[in-house]
């Protein structure tokens, strides 16, 4: 499992360089009560569409992933959305053979020691956004 504060750590980080609370939007499994202190963050949104394939289907729609990387689920996810990909340290993706066609960085994620390309990345995508903020 991937540990809820590596979530909440990637996010900080990311809000952090863009420079604005980007919304986020949790889509899990996990309870209430396992994601209170995710949840607790501003500018946080839980979605359930109450199916499999609708939750598949909106996380394939986020401009980035912050992925459980051991999880067929998010592996799915950002196969189909093509948009940058992060997951936790030792949980990678290779062994699931994604590539990322658009280029987009897929890999792991220390919040303490960010890829560079991932966040010029997100500069790019995110640039219209934050004059919204």
């Amino acid at each position: 499992r991937t540990p809820v504060r590596w979530f909440i750590e990637c996010l900080q980080a990311i809000r952090d360089r863009l420079g604005f609370s980007v919304r986020a939007f949790v889509v899990s499994d996990g309870r209430d009560r396992e994601l209170k202190e995710l949840l607790a963050l501003n500018n946080i949104f839980r979605v359930s569409c109450g199916s499999a394939i609708g939750d598949l289907l909106v996380l394939s729609r986020a401009k980035i992933l912050i992925a459980s990387g051991g999880s067929t689920f998010s592996a799915w996810a950002s196969f189909l959305g093509q948009m940058p990909t992060i997951s936790h340290p030792g949980q990678v993706f290779s062994w699931f053979q994604l590539v990322n066609i658009k280029g987009y960085y897929l890999g792991e994620f220390d919040p303490n020691s960010p890829p560079p390309e991932f966040f010029d990345q997100l500069r790019t995508l995110f640039a219209s956004y934050a004059s919204c903020y």
